[in-house]
């Protein structure tokens, strides 16, 4: 009998003494929050220190280095305000379904341009502190809406794991390290800073509240529209962690869809649409176009495993999701329908428990509110799927993680079992894992030289990828004095092209870099399949044309005299009113073959293209003159003649076939301008 009292008088002081130990974590939690802060603003800073020594990459160019807008500094502002975020480098032409309106950050870049020039430094120093501080705010954030999860040990406080969880996530790297990421940042800022002003009007009832709540939220969706998820996330945090009142539900959602309005009203006064119905036919700008509907959706569903398996464990990572580094998929693929059974059990348990609002349903509803706009499947994004589309989503999975290792420590205060050293050994090793796979990741973002060839190796499947590390080598090439250096780097372009266009045969610009590659390569017939591939595109193509031409001059250059006049005759029929094939075609047969009836033959087709083409006018007068007819020589040079005054081959020419008819007097007068001419 007494073990049993013992037993109950020990069961109520353990429960007292969870009470207690609450109160005092709540105590210890609120006493510590400036440290707390500075914690997490130092931790994030250092996860990205590493990059504020890094160049622009990849989106800068768009948005910074080649953007005329940008580069305006304060007098691009107002073109900044008033059209579409691309069209400081493609003009008014929109390329994105949708198209894309970010003001508030490339004004950022236009005041860093004005006052600092083109400063990588600068921009990423912006960024690194922008991201601690965001930490920051989430951490304050959380402190509001998580109160009731405290803990004796500070550090295993909810508000805090989440923020440290969300902080040192490597899925991060591509908003924070890409200076062109800080849309996403300062979208996050002044969505979260909305919600901390809508839970503040819901304890005060102060106007002032609803007048930040509106000032911020329109913030947020000037720097991305994606915060606009935030019209839902709002009224779904008050019902999960506020005594809200219908009319405070009604109020707070009124004020942000007036100031989701004004927005849009913003928006359309600057692009002329809200959404644009313009949809691009060109694969890397609409990765579904050559799906079929089902193919698209059961494609978009796949994406979603695959987001789960980055948030899990995100390795290997990749700025690169093209075309078809995630390939098509059908409804009977394994993966899919393991993607429709988890994602439909989550949905299921966040319904079922929202009633009781469930922490974990609170997670897996702010996953999918935020999400959604960027998952493809209310709006064709531009690519499958890309990394800094779960930038603000992780918040989700970081909440159910942090509550994963508080049930284990035991600060969950559930009362049972608990191994607290585990917890503590298990989140340790996860945030020392994740900084060394942040931090490392981070290296690939130095240049879009270092990014492209790094991410190449994981996006084999990438036509886009392949196609941009070809281009990046034979860039290099190009500029490469060593010649057997320069031949690798022409070889592992190829390679990468060859790759990329194994994927996506229709890339133009790719067969034409493969093109200029074979030539360097000296495999001209390979380089002239490439350009002729591209005019099928193309018809019209004038680079192609002139490589052509170059690979025909290789030809002459070699003796292979029959390769370029058939190469030469399917320009000509290709170029329809060009009289300078023709010519080419009759100077190889007079020069090189000494076969004066077929020169005289094309060069007559030169000028029955063109007339007053002045070198056909000079070569068939060579060709009399070979013949002996000088008077009709001279009739053809003197044709020439106004039109090509400082030739002085053409000069020469006339004072030779001058002497042969006995003029010396002209054929000096001719002689002495060539002479002239050849000395200036």
């Amino acid at each position: 009998m007494k073990q049993q009292t013992t037993k109950r008088g020990s069961s109520k002081n353990s429960a007292q003494s969870r009470v207690e130990l609450h109160q005092s974590g709540k105590f210890l939690f609120a006493q510590n929050f400036r440290m707390q802060a500075l914690i997490i603003f130092l931790f994030a800073f250092a996860l990205y220190a590493n990059t504020l020594g890094h160049q622009y990459a990849l989106d800068d160019d768009l948005m910074i280095r080649d953007n005329k807008f940008t580069k305006q500094g304060f007098s691009g502002i107002g073109k900044i305000l008033t059209t579409d975020a691309l069209a400081g480098v493609f003009g008014e032409q929109n390329l994105l379904q949708g198209g894309r309106y970010r003001p508030l950050s490339q004004v950022c870049f236009a005041v860093e341009y004005e006052l600092f020039g083109l400063n990588p430094f600068i921009g990423h120093l912006i960024n690194v502190l922008l991201y601690g501080l965001l930490c920051v705010l989430l951490f304050h954030v959380l402190r509001k809406i998580f109160v009731n999860y405290t803990s004796s040990k500070w550090y295993m406080s909810l508000p805090f794991l989440v923020t440290v969880l969300f902080s040192v996530h490597p899925l991060h790297t591509e908003a924070v390290a890409n200076i062109k990421g800080r849309d996403e940042i300062m979208s996050l800022i002044g969505s979260l800073g909305a919600l901390w002003f809508a839970l503040k009007y819901v304890e005060t009832k102060k106007p002032l509240q609803l007048l930040w709540l509106a000032v911020l939220f329109i913030l947020a969706l000037l720097s991305k529209e994606n915060a606009a998820t935030f019209v839902a996330v709002i009224p779904l945090t008050m019902y999960f962690f506020s005594e809200a009142k219908r009319k405070d539900y009604v109020l707070i959602s009124a004020v942000l869809i007036a100031a989701f309005a004004v927005y849009a009203l913003i928006r359309f006064n600057a692009l002329g649409y809200f959404i644009s119905s313009y949809e691009d036919r060109e694969i890397f700008n609409n990765p579904f176009v050559d799906a079929t509907t089902s193919q698209k959706y059961a494609t978009i569903v796949y994406t979603w495993i695959f987001y789960l398996k980055l948030l899990l464990v995100p390795v290997p990572l990749t700025h690169d999701y093209y075309p078809y580094q995630i390939p098509l998929m059908e409804w009977s693929n394994v993966f899919v329908i393991f993607s429709i059974l988890i994602f439909t059990a989550l949905a299921v348990y966040a319904i079922i428990k929202m009633k009781q609002k469930s922490l974990i349903s609170y997670a897996i509803l702010f996953f999918a509110i935020t999400f959604s706009i960027q998952s493809n499947l209310l709006l064709n994004i531009g690519t499958f799927m890309n990394e800094r589309f779960m930038f603000v989503s992780l918040i989700g999975f970081c909440i159910v993680v942090a509550m994963i290792f508080r049930r284990i420590s035991g600060s969950d205060l559930s009362g049972k079992r608990a191994w607290p050293k585990l917890s503590a050994y298990l989140f340790v090793s996860f945030i020392l894992l994740f900084s060394v796979l942040t931090i490392g990741r981070n290296k690939a973002w130095k240049n879009s030289e270092t990014l492209v060839l790094t991410d190449v190796k994981t996006s084999v499947n990438s036509a886009r990828c392949n196609y941009i590390a070809g281009f990046t080598l034979l860039e290099k090439a190009r500029h490469e004095p060593d010649a057997n250096t320069q031949s690798d780097l022409y070889l592992e372009s190829a390679m990468y092209l060859e790759r990329g266009l194994k994927i996506y045969e229709k890339n133009t610009s790719a067969l034409g870099n493969l093109g200029e590659v074979y030539i360097a390569l000296k495999k001209y017939e390979a380089a002239k399949t490439m350009y002729m591939k591209v005019l099928e595109l193309i018809p019209d193509d004038q680079v192609s044309f002139a490589n052509l031409r170059v690979i025909a001059n290789l030809y002459v250059r070699d003796k292979k005299y029959n390769e370029a006049i058939q190469l030469l005759k399917i320009i000509a029929d290709k170029t329809v009113i060009d009289p300078a094939d023709f010519n080419t075609i009759g100077e190889i047969f007079g020069r090189n073959l000494n076969q004066l009836d077929s020169a005289e033959m094309y060069f007559e087709k030169s000028l029955q293209r063109y007339q007053n083409f002045a070198p056909a006018l000079e070569n068939m007068g060579l060709v009399q003159g070979l013949r002996g007819n000088y008077a009709k020589s001279l009739v053809y040079l003197l044709k020439a003649y106004p039109l090509d005054s400082n030739n002085v081959e053409l000069l020469k020419n006339l004072s030779h076939t001058y002497s042969n008819l006995g003029n010396q007097e002209m054929s000096v007068q001719m002689l002495n301008k060539a002479n002239r001419l050849g000395q200036q």
